[in-house]
Protein backbone atom coordinates (compact mmCIF):
# COMPACT_ATOMS: atom_id res chain seq x y z
CA UNK A 1 0.00 0.00 0.00
CA UNK A 2 2.95 2.62 0.35
CA UNK A 3 4.36 1.70 -2.71
CA UNK A 4 0.59 2.99 -4.03
CA UNK A 5 0.94 5.91 -2.01
CA UNK A 6 4.69 7.04 -2.95
CA UNK A 7 3.99 8.87 -5.89
CA UNK A 8 1.29 11.53 -4.13
CA UNK A 9 3.93 12.12 -1.34
CA UNK A 10 6.01 14.55 -3.21
CA UNK A 11 3.04 16.63 -3.71
CA UNK A 12 1.93 16.27 -0.42
CA UNK A 13 5.00 18.15 0.82
CA UNK A 14 5.10 20.73 -1.89
CA UNK A 15 1.28 21.30 -0.78
CA UNK A 16 2.04 21.31 3.27
CA UNK A 17 4.44 24.10 2.53
CA UNK A 18 2.24 26.19 0.43
CA UNK A 19 -0.92 25.68 2.19
CA UNK A 20 -0.91 24.31 5.63
CA UNK A 21 2.51 24.39 6.93
CA UNK A 22 2.42 23.16 9.71
CA UNK A 23 1.44 19.75 8.70
CA UNK A 24 4.52 20.12 5.81
CA UNK A 25 6.48 17.44 7.24
CA UNK A 26 5.29 14.56 5.44
CA UNK A 27 7.74 11.16 5.73
CA UNK A 28 9.48 13.46 8.52
CA UNK A 29 10.04 14.08 12.13
CA UNK A 30 8.78 17.52 13.26
CA UNK A 31 9.44 17.11 16.56
CA UNK A 32 11.75 20.36 15.79
CA UNK A 33 9.78 22.39 13.22
CA UNK A 34 11.78 24.16 10.77
CA UNK A 35 11.05 27.91 10.76
CA UNK A 36 13.21 27.89 7.50
CA UNK A 37 9.63 26.32 5.58
CA UNK A 38 7.54 29.32 6.85
CA UNK A 39 10.72 31.66 5.75
CA UNK A 40 9.68 30.52 1.96
CA UNK A 41 6.07 31.80 2.39
CA UNK A 42 5.62 34.83 1.14
CA UNK A 43 1.97 34.52 1.06
CA UNK A 44 -0.82 33.33 3.12
CA UNK A 45 -4.21 33.72 1.03
CA UNK A 46 -3.82 29.53 0.50
CA UNK A 47 -3.25 28.89 4.16
CA UNK A 48 -6.30 31.27 5.04
CA UNK A 49 -8.16 29.98 2.62
CA UNK A 50 -7.31 25.89 3.42
CA UNK A 51 -8.19 27.24 7.59
CA UNK A 52 -11.81 29.03 6.02
CA UNK A 53 -12.94 25.79 4.23
CA UNK A 54 -11.90 23.53 7.02
CA UNK A 55 -13.89 25.88 9.67
CA UNK A 56 -16.61 26.02 7.41
CA UNK A 57 -16.78 21.76 7.23
CA UNK A 58 -16.75 22.28 11.09
CA UNK A 59 -19.44 24.80 11.14
CA UNK A 60 -21.65 23.96 8.20
CA UNK A 61 -21.84 20.52 8.14
CA UNK A 62 -20.94 18.89 11.60
CA UNK A 63 -21.58 22.18 13.95
CA UNK A 64 -20.80 21.16 17.87
CA UNK A 65 -23.73 23.80 18.90
CA UNK A 66 -26.49 22.40 16.55
CA UNK A 67 -28.60 18.88 15.72
CA UNK A 68 -26.66 18.31 12.31
CA UNK A 69 -27.47 14.44 12.20
CA UNK A 70 -30.47 12.04 12.68
CA UNK A 71 -31.08 8.51 12.33
CA UNK A 72 -34.46 6.89 10.88
CA UNK A 73 -34.83 3.03 10.44
CA UNK A 74 -33.97 1.43 7.25
CA UNK A 75 -36.86 0.69 5.04
CA UNK A 76 -37.53 -3.11 5.40
CA UNK A 77 -37.74 -2.13 9.36
CA UNK A 78 -39.49 0.88 9.17
CA UNK A 79 -42.42 1.60 11.51
CA UNK A 80 -43.35 4.01 13.92
CA UNK A 81 -42.39 2.15 16.75
CA UNK A 82 -39.03 1.02 15.33
CA UNK A 83 -38.20 4.61 13.66
CA UNK A 84 -38.88 6.38 17.16
CA UNK A 85 -35.92 4.34 18.87
CA UNK A 86 -33.25 4.85 16.12
CA UNK A 87 -34.50 8.85 16.68
CA UNK A 88 -33.86 8.26 20.38
CA UNK A 89 -30.39 6.56 20.02
CA UNK A 90 -29.49 9.42 17.81
CA UNK A 91 -30.10 11.77 20.57
CA UNK A 92 -28.00 9.88 22.71
CA UNK A 93 -24.86 9.89 20.09
CA UNK A 94 -24.90 13.50 20.18
CA UNK A 95 -24.47 13.83 23.33
CA UNK A 96 -21.69 11.11 23.36
CA UNK A 97 -19.91 12.76 20.27
CA UNK A 98 -20.10 15.96 21.87
CA UNK A 99 -18.85 14.76 25.28
CA UNK A 100 -15.86 13.26 23.88
CA UNK A 101 -13.12 14.20 21.24
CA UNK A 102 -14.79 14.17 18.21
CA UNK A 103 -15.15 17.79 17.04
CA UNK A 104 -11.23 18.46 17.59
CA UNK A 105 -10.43 15.51 15.67
CA UNK A 106 -13.12 15.93 13.24
CA UNK A 107 -11.41 19.32 12.48
CA UNK A 108 -7.77 18.41 11.59
CA UNK A 109 -9.61 15.69 9.65
CA UNK A 110 -11.22 18.21 7.25
CA UNK A 111 -8.06 20.50 7.31
CA UNK A 112 -6.18 17.24 5.88
CA UNK A 113 -9.49 16.88 3.26
CA UNK A 114 -9.41 20.29 1.98
CA UNK A 115 -5.38 20.23 1.85
CA UNK A 116 -4.45 16.94 0.94
CA UNK A 117 -7.75 15.65 -0.59
CA UNK A 118 -7.83 12.99 1.97
CA UNK A 119 -8.24 13.00 6.13
CA UNK A 120 -8.48 9.80 7.91
CA UNK A 121 -10.62 9.44 11.80
CA UNK A 122 -10.64 6.64 13.53
CA UNK A 123 -13.49 5.56 16.10
CA UNK A 124 -13.21 3.16 19.47
CA UNK A 125 -14.47 2.67 22.77
CA UNK A 126 -12.77 5.32 25.13
CA UNK A 127 -11.56 4.98 28.96
CA UNK A 128 -12.79 8.25 30.18
CA UNK A 129 -16.16 8.84 27.63
CA UNK A 130 -17.85 6.44 25.47
CA UNK A 131 -16.03 7.07 22.41
CA UNK A 132 -12.65 7.90 21.44
CA UNK A 133 -11.55 9.30 18.28
CA UNK A 134 -8.09 9.47 16.59
CA UNK A 135 -7.12 11.99 13.51
CA UNK A 136 -4.29 10.31 11.28
CA UNK A 137 -1.56 12.56 9.83
CA UNK A 138 -1.08 12.42 6.73
CA UNK A 139 1.67 10.22 5.30
CA UNK A 140 1.47 7.95 8.16
CA UNK A 141 -1.44 5.71 6.48
CA UNK A 142 -1.64 3.81 3.81
CA UNK A 143 -4.79 2.55 2.02
CA UNK A 144 -6.41 -0.03 -0.02
CA UNK A 145 -9.74 -0.61 -1.87
CA UNK A 146 -12.33 -3.58 -2.65
CA UNK A 147 -13.94 -4.30 -5.96
CA UNK A 148 -16.46 -2.44 -5.27
CA UNK A 149 -13.92 0.99 -4.23
CA UNK A 150 -14.69 1.40 -0.95
CA UNK A 151 -11.58 1.03 1.75
CA UNK A 152 -11.49 -2.09 3.47
CA UNK A 153 -7.52 -2.24 4.15
CA UNK A 154 -5.52 0.52 6.21
CA UNK A 155 -2.15 0.32 7.93
CA UNK A 156 -1.05 3.74 10.00
CA UNK A 157 2.77 3.70 11.29
CA UNK A 158 3.18 4.98 14.87
CA UNK A 159 6.49 6.45 16.97
CA UNK A 160 5.14 6.82 20.38
CA UNK A 161 6.68 7.46 23.67
CA UNK A 162 7.37 3.90 25.72
CA UNK A 163 4.78 5.29 28.26
CA UNK A 164 1.64 5.66 25.75
CA UNK A 165 2.85 2.30 24.01
CA UNK A 166 2.49 0.29 27.82
CA UNK A 167 -1.26 2.75 28.50
CA UNK A 168 -2.36 1.43 25.37
CA UNK A 169 -1.09 -2.44 25.29
CA UNK A 170 0.37 -3.27 28.82
CA UNK A 171 3.21 -3.82 30.34
CA UNK A 172 3.32 -7.58 29.27
CA UNK A 173 3.08 -6.90 25.55
CA UNK A 174 6.72 -4.89 25.30
CA UNK A 175 9.34 -7.41 24.57
CA UNK A 176 13.23 -6.50 23.83
CA UNK A 177 13.95 -3.02 23.08
CA UNK A 178 10.74 -1.51 24.69
CA UNK A 179 10.46 -3.63 27.55
CA UNK A 180 14.18 -2.57 28.31
CA UNK A 181 12.92 1.25 27.76
CA UNK A 182 10.20 0.73 29.81
CA UNK A 183 12.68 -0.69 32.46
CA UNK A 184 14.63 2.36 32.32
CA UNK A 185 11.76 5.19 32.16
CA UNK A 186 9.67 3.25 35.09
CA UNK A 187 12.65 2.21 37.40
CA UNK A 188 15.18 4.33 37.17
CA UNK A 189 13.97 7.70 35.53
CA UNK A 190 14.98 6.65 32.34
CA UNK A 191 13.74 9.38 29.15
CA UNK A 192 10.35 8.39 27.57
CA UNK A 193 12.06 6.95 24.68
CA UNK A 194 9.78 6.44 21.26
CA UNK A 195 9.40 3.38 19.60
CA UNK A 196 7.78 2.73 15.93
CA UNK A 197 4.99 0.27 15.25
CA UNK A 198 2.42 0.16 12.91
CA UNK A 199 -1.48 -1.22 13.41
CA UNK A 200 -2.73 -2.94 10.21
CA UNK A 201 -6.73 -3.96 9.66
CA UNK A 202 -7.87 -5.58 6.61
CA UNK A 203 -10.92 -8.40 5.67
CA UNK A 204 -10.49 -11.15 7.25
CA UNK A 205 -10.55 -13.41 4.45
CA UNK A 206 -9.95 -16.84 7.10
CA UNK A 207 -13.23 -15.87 8.81
CA UNK A 208 -15.93 -19.03 8.87
CA UNK A 209 -19.80 -17.84 8.20
CA UNK A 210 -21.90 -18.63 11.21
CA UNK A 211 -19.12 -19.17 13.65
CA UNK A 212 -18.15 -16.33 16.33
CA UNK A 213 -15.14 -15.25 18.50
CA UNK A 214 -12.17 -12.77 17.51
CA UNK A 215 -11.11 -15.15 14.71
CA UNK A 216 -14.03 -15.31 12.95
CA UNK A 217 -14.77 -11.44 12.38
CA UNK A 218 -15.10 -9.84 9.52
CA UNK A 219 -12.27 -7.44 9.99
CA UNK A 220 -8.26 -8.39 11.65
CA UNK A 221 -6.46 -6.51 13.40
CA UNK A 222 -2.81 -6.19 14.36
CA UNK A 223 -0.53 -3.53 16.14
CA UNK A 224 3.25 -4.79 15.13
CA UNK A 225 6.64 -3.57 17.00
CA UNK A 226 9.08 -2.56 14.28
CA UNK A 227 11.51 -3.33 17.31
CA UNK A 228 11.30 -6.82 16.36
CA UNK A 229 9.43 -7.55 14.84
CA UNK A 230 6.53 -9.32 16.85
CA UNK A 231 3.10 -8.57 17.45
CA UNK A 232 1.93 -6.27 20.51
CA UNK A 233 -1.70 -6.94 20.30
CA UNK A 234 -4.26 -8.61 17.67
CA UNK A 235 -7.94 -9.00 17.39
CA UNK A 236 -10.59 -9.11 15.15
CA UNK A 237 -13.56 -6.35 14.13
CA UNK A 238 -17.04 -6.46 13.73
CA UNK A 239 -16.90 -3.25 11.65
CA UNK A 240 -14.45 -1.77 10.13
CA UNK A 241 -12.97 1.58 12.10
CA UNK A 242 -11.15 3.90 10.16
CA UNK A 243 -13.45 6.83 8.10
CA UNK A 244 -10.83 8.22 5.13
CA UNK A 245 -12.97 10.60 3.39
CA UNK A 246 -11.87 11.86 0.39
CA UNK A 247 -12.74 15.21 -1.13
CA UNK A 248 -12.85 13.64 -4.64
CA UNK A 249 -10.91 11.07 -6.08
CA UNK A 250 -7.51 11.18 -7.14
CA UNK A 251 -6.99 10.16 -10.80
CA UNK A 252 -11.01 9.26 -11.49
CA UNK A 253 -12.18 6.04 -10.71
CA UNK A 254 -8.60 4.01 -10.68
CA UNK A 255 -7.18 6.15 -8.12
CA UNK A 256 -6.73 5.67 -4.23
CA UNK A 257 -6.12 8.72 -2.49
CA UNK A 258 -7.87 12.15 -2.84
CA UNK A 259 -7.84 15.19 -4.89
CA UNK A 260 -8.81 18.84 -3.14
CA UNK A 261 -9.10 22.19 -3.67
CA UNK A 262 -5.22 22.15 -3.02
CA UNK A 263 -4.57 20.15 -6.03
CA UNK A 264 -6.83 22.16 -8.21
CA UNK A 265 -5.20 25.48 -6.71
CA UNK A 266 -1.47 24.69 -7.18
CA UNK A 267 -0.50 25.98 -9.70
CA UNK A 268 -2.09 29.40 -8.87
CA UNK A 269 -0.57 29.39 -5.29
CA UNK A 270 2.90 28.78 -6.05
CA UNK A 271 2.78 31.51 -9.10
CA UNK A 272 0.63 34.12 -6.16
CA UNK A 273 3.58 33.09 -3.89
CA UNK A 274 6.76 33.67 -6.82
CA UNK A 275 4.81 37.28 -7.65
CA UNK A 276 4.43 38.17 -3.82
CA UNK A 277 8.03 37.44 -3.66
CA UNK A 278 9.14 39.74 -6.97
CA UNK A 279 6.39 42.52 -5.29
CA UNK A 280 8.77 42.33 -2.21
CA UNK A 281 11.93 43.19 -4.09
CA UNK A 282 9.81 46.12 -6.25
CA UNK A 283 8.91 47.35 -2.79
CA UNK A 284 12.16 47.20 -1.34
CA UNK A 285 13.93 48.96 -4.26
CA UNK A 286 11.14 51.44 -3.94
CA UNK A 287 11.76 52.23 -0.63
CA UNK A 288 15.21 51.87 -0.87
CA UNK A 289 16.69 52.21 -4.04
CA UNK A 290 19.69 51.67 -5.55
CA UNK A 291 21.81 54.08 -6.66
CA UNK A 292 24.11 55.26 -9.24
CA UNK A 293 27.33 57.15 -7.92
CA UNK A 294 30.28 58.48 -9.84
CA UNK A 295 33.25 56.87 -9.54
CA UNK A 296 35.25 60.33 -7.95
CA UNK A 297 32.74 59.73 -5.37
CA UNK A 298 32.87 55.95 -4.66
CA UNK A 299 32.88 55.48 -0.92
CA UNK A 300 32.01 59.01 -0.03
CA UNK A 301 27.99 58.43 -0.75
CA UNK A 302 26.18 59.03 2.48
CA UNK A 303 22.96 56.77 2.64
CA UNK A 304 21.82 57.80 6.20
CA UNK A 305 18.71 59.45 6.58
CA UNK A 306 19.40 63.59 6.47
CA UNK A 307 22.97 62.67 5.43
CA UNK A 308 25.26 64.94 3.75
CA UNK A 309 27.53 64.33 1.14
CA UNK A 310 29.61 66.90 -0.74
CA UNK A 311 31.20 66.73 -3.88
CA UNK A 312 33.20 68.92 -6.41
CA UNK A 313 30.81 70.93 -8.53
CA UNK A 314 32.72 71.88 -11.16
CA UNK A 315 33.17 68.04 -11.98
CA UNK A 316 29.23 67.23 -11.53
CA UNK A 317 28.67 68.07 -15.52
CA UNK A 318 26.10 65.83 -17.45
CA UNK A 319 23.73 63.25 -16.54
CA UNK A 320 25.44 60.84 -14.68
CA UNK A 321 27.94 63.34 -12.97
CA UNK A 322 26.03 63.35 -9.51
CA UNK A 323 24.31 60.08 -7.61
CA UNK A 324 20.75 59.01 -9.05
CA UNK A 325 18.20 56.15 -8.28
CA UNK A 326 18.69 53.31 -10.65
CA UNK A 327 16.62 50.65 -11.68
CA UNK A 328 13.60 51.83 -10.17
CA UNK A 329 11.57 51.02 -12.91
CA UNK A 330 8.81 48.02 -11.68
CA UNK A 331 5.40 48.21 -12.05
CA UNK A 332 3.92 47.45 -8.62
CA UNK A 333 0.26 47.84 -9.64
CA UNK A 334 0.23 45.66 -12.67
CA UNK A 335 2.06 43.05 -9.61
CA UNK A 336 -0.75 43.90 -7.11
CA UNK A 337 -3.77 43.26 -9.94
CA UNK A 338 -2.06 39.94 -10.96
CA UNK A 339 -1.95 38.69 -7.26
CA UNK A 340 -5.57 40.02 -6.73
CA UNK A 341 -6.78 37.75 -9.61
CA UNK A 342 -4.80 34.47 -8.54
CA UNK A 343 -6.16 34.92 -4.81
CA UNK A 344 -9.68 35.61 -6.38
CA UNK A 345 -9.34 32.05 -8.10
CA UNK A 346 -7.98 30.15 -5.02
CA UNK A 347 -10.13 31.32 -2.83
CA UNK A 348 -12.98 30.23 -5.50
CA UNK A 349 -11.22 26.96 -5.79
CA UNK A 350 -11.53 26.46 -2.00
CA UNK A 351 -15.30 27.49 -1.81
CA UNK A 352 -14.55 30.34 0.17
CA UNK A 353 -16.77 32.81 -0.62
CA UNK A 354 -19.51 29.89 0.40
CA UNK A 355 -18.81 29.61 3.86
CA UNK A 356 -18.54 33.65 3.98
CA UNK A 357 -21.69 33.85 2.57
CA UNK A 358 -23.29 31.17 5.20
CA UNK A 359 -21.73 33.20 8.07
CA UNK A 360 -22.91 36.44 6.87
CA UNK A 361 -26.17 34.92 6.44
CA UNK A 362 -26.36 33.06 9.95
CA UNK A 363 -26.33 36.96 11.34
CA UNK A 364 -29.98 37.40 9.57
CA UNK A 365 -31.85 35.17 11.68
CA UNK A 366 -35.84 35.73 10.46
CA UNK A 367 -33.39 34.10 6.91
CA UNK A 368 -35.05 31.07 5.83
CA UNK A 369 -33.71 27.58 4.74
CA UNK A 370 -35.02 28.51 1.38
CA UNK A 371 -33.87 32.29 1.11
CA UNK A 372 -30.50 30.73 2.45
CA UNK A 373 -30.47 27.91 -0.30
CA UNK A 374 -31.53 30.60 -3.09
CA UNK A 375 -28.70 32.97 -2.31
CA UNK A 376 -26.03 30.44 -2.29
CA UNK A 377 -27.45 27.97 -4.77
CA UNK A 378 -24.97 28.50 -7.65
CA UNK A 379 -21.96 27.68 -5.16
CA UNK A 380 -23.90 25.08 -3.63
CA UNK A 381 -23.95 23.22 -6.44
CA UNK A 382 -20.58 23.45 -7.18
CA UNK A 383 -19.73 21.92 -3.52
CA UNK A 384 -22.53 19.31 -3.64
CA UNK A 385 -20.22 16.41 -5.22
CA UNK A 386 -18.02 17.07 -2.96
CA UNK A 387 -20.72 16.85 0.20
CA UNK A 388 -22.45 13.50 -1.25
CA UNK A 389 -18.91 11.74 -1.19
CA UNK A 390 -18.39 13.24 2.20
CA UNK A 391 -21.57 11.85 3.50
CA UNK A 392 -20.91 8.24 1.31
CA UNK A 393 -17.33 8.18 3.34
CA UNK A 394 -18.40 9.00 6.52
CA UNK A 395 -21.16 6.50 6.94
CA UNK A 396 -18.35 4.32 7.97
CA UNK A 397 -18.02 6.49 11.26
CA UNK A 398 -21.38 6.55 11.75
CA UNK A 399 -21.83 3.05 11.37
CA UNK A 400 -19.01 2.33 13.96
CA UNK A 401 -20.60 4.95 16.16
CA UNK A 402 -23.72 3.18 16.36
CA UNK A 403 -22.27 -0.38 17.07
CA UNK A 404 -20.07 0.57 19.59
CA UNK A 405 -22.75 2.38 21.81
CA UNK A 406 -24.81 -0.45 21.06
CA UNK A 407 -22.62 -2.93 22.36
CA UNK A 408 -21.94 -0.72 25.50
CA UNK A 409 -26.10 -0.27 26.49
CA UNK A 410 -25.94 2.91 25.65
CA UNK A 411 -29.17 2.96 23.72
CA UNK A 412 -32.92 1.43 25.25
CA UNK A 413 -33.29 -1.87 24.20
CA UNK A 414 -34.73 -2.20 20.60
CA UNK A 415 -38.30 -3.33 19.60
CA UNK A 416 -39.00 -6.18 18.34
CA UNK A 417 -39.50 -5.26 14.67
CA UNK A 418 -35.81 -3.43 14.40
CA UNK A 419 -34.55 -7.37 15.04
CA UNK A 420 -33.44 -9.43 11.96
CA UNK A 421 -30.65 -12.06 11.53
CA UNK A 422 -26.94 -11.07 11.45
CA UNK A 423 -25.81 -12.23 8.14
CA UNK A 424 -22.23 -13.70 9.63
CA UNK A 425 -23.95 -15.04 12.64
CA UNK A 426 -27.60 -15.57 12.12
CA UNK A 427 -28.10 -14.22 15.54
CA UNK A 428 -30.87 -11.81 15.43
CA UNK A 429 -29.76 -8.38 15.83
CA UNK A 430 -30.52 -4.62 14.78
CA UNK A 431 -29.35 -3.36 11.49
CA UNK A 432 -27.13 -0.23 10.72
CA UNK A 433 -29.60 2.76 10.73
CA UNK A 434 -29.81 4.99 7.55
CA UNK A 435 -28.57 8.37 8.25
CA UNK A 436 -30.24 11.86 7.83
CA UNK A 437 -27.93 15.09 7.78
CA UNK A 438 -29.45 18.27 9.53
CA UNK A 439 -26.48 20.45 9.19
CA UNK A 440 -26.71 24.04 7.01
CA UNK A 441 -25.09 23.08 3.97
CA UNK A 442 -27.41 19.64 4.13
CA UNK A 443 -30.49 21.73 4.30
CA UNK A 444 -29.53 24.17 2.24
CA UNK A 445 -28.40 21.57 -0.90
CA UNK A 446 -31.71 19.50 -0.14
CA UNK A 447 -34.01 22.65 -0.14
CA UNK A 448 -33.33 23.21 -4.03
CA UNK A 449 -34.84 19.96 -4.35
CA UNK A 450 -37.81 21.98 -2.95
CA UNK A 451 -37.42 24.45 -5.71
CA UNK A 452 -37.94 21.78 -8.53
CA UNK A 453 -40.79 20.78 -6.43
CA UNK A 454 -42.61 24.37 -5.99
CA UNK A 455 -42.22 25.10 -9.31
CA UNK A 456 -43.84 21.64 -10.74
CA UNK A 457 -46.85 22.03 -7.97
CA UNK A 458 -47.54 25.46 -9.66
CA UNK A 459 -47.30 24.63 -13.01
CA UNK A 460 -49.53 21.10 -12.13
CA UNK A 461 -51.85 23.49 -10.54
CA UNK A 462 -52.09 26.20 -13.39
CA UNK A 463 -52.29 23.50 -15.77
CA UNK A 464 -55.49 21.87 -14.07
CA UNK A 465 -57.17 25.44 -13.57
CA UNK A 466 -56.65 26.02 -17.15
CA UNK A 467 -58.42 22.64 -17.70
CA UNK A 468 -61.22 23.52 -15.10
CA UNK A 469 -60.44 20.19 -13.12
CA UNK A 470 -58.49 20.99 -10.06
CA UNK A 471 -58.45 17.38 -8.89
CA UNK A 472 -56.80 16.09 -11.82
CA UNK A 473 -53.36 17.82 -9.77
CA UNK A 474 -53.82 14.62 -7.67
CA UNK A 475 -54.07 11.81 -9.99
CA UNK A 476 -51.01 13.03 -11.57
CA UNK A 477 -48.81 14.02 -8.39
CA UNK A 478 -48.79 12.16 -5.19
CA UNK A 479 -49.95 15.92 -2.78
CA UNK A 480 -48.61 13.59 0.38
CA UNK A 481 -45.50 12.51 -0.14
CA UNK A 482 -44.34 15.89 -2.44
CA UNK A 483 -45.50 17.64 1.18
CA UNK A 484 -43.40 15.02 3.39
CA UNK A 485 -40.62 15.41 0.99
CA UNK A 486 -40.38 19.03 0.92
CA UNK A 487 -40.53 19.49 4.77
CA UNK A 488 -37.95 16.95 5.32
CA UNK A 489 -35.49 18.62 3.01
CA UNK A 490 -36.44 21.94 5.76
CA UNK A 491 -35.51 19.77 8.43
CA UNK A 492 -39.08 20.18 9.50
CA UNK A 493 -39.00 17.18 12.72
CA UNK A 494 -40.87 13.90 11.59
CA UNK A 495 -43.74 13.74 14.26
CA UNK A 496 -44.72 16.89 12.76
CA UNK A 497 -46.00 14.24 10.09
CA UNK A 498 -49.15 11.88 10.49
CA UNK A 499 -48.25 9.03 11.26
CA UNK A 500 -50.55 5.84 8.77
CA UNK A 501 -52.27 5.13 11.63
CA UNK A 502 -53.20 8.68 12.37
CA UNK A 503 -53.97 9.29 9.06
CA UNK A 504 -56.43 5.98 8.98
CA UNK A 505 -57.63 7.69 12.14
CA UNK A 506 -58.11 10.87 10.57
CA UNK A 507 -60.47 9.04 7.29
CA UNK A 508 -62.23 6.96 9.25
CA UNK A 509 -63.61 9.86 11.60
CA UNK A 510 -64.26 11.90 7.93
CA UNK A 511 -66.56 8.92 6.78
CA UNK A 512 -68.30 8.83 9.85
CA UNK A 513 -68.79 12.62 9.56
CA UNK A 514 -69.58 12.41 6.03
CA UNK A 515 -72.39 9.81 6.87
CA UNK A 516 -74.12 11.27 9.49
CA UNK A 517 -74.68 14.42 7.91
CA UNK A 518 -76.18 12.20 4.97
CA UNK A 519 -78.33 10.77 7.93
CA UNK A 520 -79.22 13.98 9.00
CA UNK A 521 -80.31 15.45 5.01
CA UNK A 522 -81.88 11.86 4.44
CA UNK A 523 -84.36 12.47 7.82
CA UNK A 524 -84.77 16.21 6.64
CA UNK A 525 -86.14 15.06 3.29
CA UNK A 526 -88.85 12.46 5.28
CA UNK A 527 -90.32 15.27 7.52
CA UNK A 528 -93.45 12.60 8.25
CA UNK A 529 -91.66 8.93 8.34
CA UNK A 530 -92.82 7.29 11.46
CA UNK A 531 -95.56 9.76 12.34
CA UNK A 532 -99.43 9.92 12.19
CA UNK A 533 -101.05 13.28 10.77
CA UNK A 534 -100.50 15.87 13.94
CA UNK A 535 -97.35 14.64 14.46
CA UNK A 536 -98.15 12.29 17.08
CA UNK A 537 -96.09 9.03 16.60
CA UNK A 538 -97.42 5.89 14.79
CA UNK A 539 -97.66 2.78 17.32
Amino acid sequence: MKDVRRPVEEWWQLIGELVIPRKSYVGESDDAPDASRFRRLYDTTAVDACATAANGHVSYITPSGDRWFSWAAPDHVRSDEVDGWYRRCSLIAAKELAAGNFYTNIHETYEDRVAFGIGSISVWPGKRNSLMFRSHEISSYAIGENDEGYIDKWGCEYDWPISRIVQMFGEDAVEGKMAESWHKYKNEHGPDTKHKFIHIIRPNYKAEPGKIGTKNMPFESAYVALDGPYVLFETGLIEFPVCCSRYLKHNGSTGVYGFGPAWRALPTISQLNFNEKLLDLVAEKSAVPPVLIPDYLEGDVDMRAGGVTTFAANRAKGPHAIPQEWLTGGRYDVGVDRSDRKREDINKAFHVDLFRMFAELEKRSQMSVLEVSERTSEKLINFSPTFTRFTADFQVCMNRVFRILLRQGKFPPPPPGALVPDQFTGVLDVENPEVLYQSKVALALQSLQNTGIDRTMQRALDWATALGDPSSVAEEINLGRALHTAGRNEGVPEDIFNTPEEKQAILEQKQAQEQAMMAAELAKSLPNQGQAPGGMPIE
